[in-house]
């Protein structure tokens, strides 16, 4: 794989993500610890003092959203108490360079954060609303939200095109996303008489 594509990536990742990465540093392969190395000299980065500010599981991209008692309501919330642990780490970048290569090798690599905002949409939503998994209105309103996605970037596109997004930028768009779709669940829940505010969301 080439070792450029390593290299943007890593020059899209907060100092965090990079500590993040560094954990798993011996599991890369070759081109990528070098990408990896490279970018901390970059910064000008300890690599010690970031080996020892290694997290042990992955922020939520939800963990600064407040939005008070709603928060709550919408399974916001709740959700913060969900963690993805650092062991799918590197088979998650594994994968999310694997598929930036395949889209690349057919000449549609600018359709690579279209596809994974959409994809990280679904996923985290079903996460969150696991409970309702029974219910077909959920599915339907899971596959109408991808639909939308879908829609959108296909007549609009991804709006940087091929530019370098800061990864706290993206962060933000999906806090944003995650938060309307939360929030449609909710109320979609709350008019089919789903559960009363005050009872458990999400295995409380």
């Amino acid at each position: 794989m080439s070792e450029q594509i390593f290299e943007t990536t890593y020059a899209q990742m907060t100092d965090g993500d990079l500590a993040r990465v560094l954990r798993d540093r011996r599991d890369l392969m070759p081109e990528a610890r070098k990408a990896l190395d490279l970018e901390i000299q970059r910064r000008g980065l300890d690599a010690a003092q970031l080996h020892q500010l290694r997290p042990h599981s992955i922020d939520k991209p939800w963990s600064h959203t407040r939005f008070g008692r709603f928060s709550k309501k919408i399974g916001i919330e709740q959700m913060r108490t969900k963690r993805i642990r650092g062991a799918w780490l590197v088979p998650l970048i594994a994968l999310s360079f694997l598929f930036a290569a395949a889209l690349d090798h057919f000449g549609i690599l600018k359709l690579f954060w279209p596809i994974i905002f959409t994809a990280s949409i679904a996923v985290f939503t079903v996460w969150g609303h696991w409970d309702l998994n029974r219910r077909p209105w959920f599915w339907l309103t899971i596959a109408a939200v991808a639909a939308a996605h879908v829609t959108y970037f296909y007549f609009f596109g991804w709006p940087w095109g091929n530019r370098w997004v800061p990864a706290m930028t993206i962060a933000g768009l999906c806090n944003i996303d995650l938060i309307a779709v939360f929030a449609l669940i909710y109320f979609i829940e709350k008019r089919l008489g789903g559960r009363p505010d005050g009872v458990a969301r999400f295995g409380e």
